[in-house]
């Protein structure tokens, strides 16, 4: 009788939660048209959009030069481990802001598990890691816009990518501007087409070089396998990731709230077969003469290449405000903000100009697209995709897990810590010894 009451009891906790949240979103939409304020809901289109734009944002460009390092085993085991172990995370993220309809985003999620302090911790590891992907898209897209210049015009017109820097920020303040997911995935669905377009063409380039060295017997052996460099990459895969804190704020404005989670394992499906494709190809079509950023090993660098750097440099812009609208979000609710008496309008102009300006200064001084990659990888996507979810599920599940979930997320934690270690290691040799590749 206990057992089943106790199945009766959980079985009524997951019923009013469900009618609870579909309240919550009924709430919320009458609300919204009340206020008069226009936030319609995404469609399951523009949610796959987005999320994949999400994760599409710079770590593809290395993940040959990854292969080459980790190996063609140890790229594909580490991709696949790391992208499968995300894919989990992400689902406990989801499932503990199940519990808590209304929830929106991430940092309400941790003051709604962990009060005041948590969500200090959450949203300081959000905002670092968010900022920190925006100045890799700014660096990475005002260093592809001076490369393409310099060498379509035979490197007379080669002005630093420091101008660039300056430049960009004028339409990334515009395109920061956009309050919605659902308005982003305007920018995202051609920002993903030209990318995946791109990456074709890059598969073509790669089989075409693997069937000219095909019976080359002075052609660079096949790297299969390096334990050390497996490790020391894992920050650039976890990079993939640090979108993560993102997809509570994405589901809340889904339209189909409960289908969201399909959805998010479709995204991440399509991400693993791309990738391994595109690093497996990449790899040996172009063996030790793979570049950090792949492109640049295609020599020479036809018109076909340099469009298709233009468009990664595109998708490079757009997915800058995309990463830092959670940022925004967050800054946003603060009490500090809300202190400051203007204009709203011209309050939230204000500080997102700012903010995007202090990014633009601080790209002024990164040394290595690559490292800083692995970098701000390993430390970010540690906290906000590994030891944050696992805090959370935790606690909110504490009571309903057994001795065998407790270990697993402890050992999610542990790996972590371990993998973001073994990628500063890896990191500051390379930086030491002067090794660039």
């Amino acid at each position: 009788m206990k057992q089943v009451n106790s199945f009766e009891i959980q079985a009524r906790e997951s019923l009013c939660i469900e009618i609870e949240t579909e309240n919550q979103q009924q709430v919320n939409q009458t609300q919204t048209s009340n206020s008069g304020i226009s936030l319609k809901k995404a469609s399951d289109f523009q949610c796959f959009t987005v999320s994949m734009k999400l994760f599409f944002g710079l770590s593809y460009l290395s993940i040959p030069n990854t292969f080459k390092l980790a190996g063609v085993i140890g790229g594909v085991i580490m991709l696949s481990f790391v992208t499968i172990i995300n894919f989990l995370t992400m689902n406990q993220c989801l499932s503990v802001a199940k519990q808590f309809p209304g929830v929106k985003s991430y940092s309400e999620l941790g003051f709604r598990v962990f009060g005041k302090r948590g969500k200090f911790l959450v949203d300081v590891t959000v905002c670092t890691t968010q900022l920190a992907c925006c100045i890799a898209h700014q660096f990475f897209s005002a260093k592809s816009l001076d490369f393409i210049l310099c060498t379509y015009s035979d490197q007379v017109h080669c002005y630093g990518d420091k101008l660039y820097m300056l430049l960009i920020t004028i339409p990334v303040i515009i395109f920061s501007f956009l309050g919605s997911y659902r308005e982003l995935a305007y920018l995202s669905i051609p920002a993903l087409f030209i990318t995946i377009s791109g990456l074709i063409t890059l598969y073509i380039y790669s089989l075409q070089k693997i069937a000219s060295t095909y019976n080359d017997e002075t052609s660079d052996e096949i790297n299969w396998f390096n334990l050390y460099a497996m490790l020391g990459r894992i920050g650039t895969v976890m990079y993939i990731f640090t979108g993560n804190p993102s997809i509570i704020n994405i589901q809340s404005e889904a339209k189909n709230y409960q289908k969201y989670p399909k959805i998010l394992r479709n995204v991440v499906l399509c991400l693993l077969v791309l990738f391994n494709i595109y690093g497996l190809l990449a790899y040996l079509g172009y063996r030790n003469g793979t570049q950090p950023i792949f492109m640049m090993s295609i020599q020479p660098l036809d018109k076909i290449i340099l469009l298709v750097i233009l468009g990664f440099c595109f998708n490079s812009m757009t997915s800058y405000p995309l990463q830092i609208l959670t940022a925004f979000q967050i800054i946003e609710r603060l009490d500090a903000y809300e202190n400051i008496r203007m204009q709203p309008q011209i309050k939230r102009c204000l500080t997102r100009s700012l903010i995007i300006v202090t990014v633009t200064g601080i790209c002024f001084i990164v040394p290595n697209f690559t490292d800083f990659l692995n970098i701000s990888g390993s430390v970010g996507a540690t906290f906000s995709s590994f030891i944050i979810p696992q805090l959370l599920y935790m606690k909110v599940f504490k009571d309903r897990m057994n001795i065998y979930q407790k270990i697993g997320c402890l050992m999610l934690i542990a790996f972590g810590i371990f993998g973001s270690a073994c990628s500063l290691t890896f990191t500051i040799n390379r930086l030491v010894n002067g090794d660039n590749q």
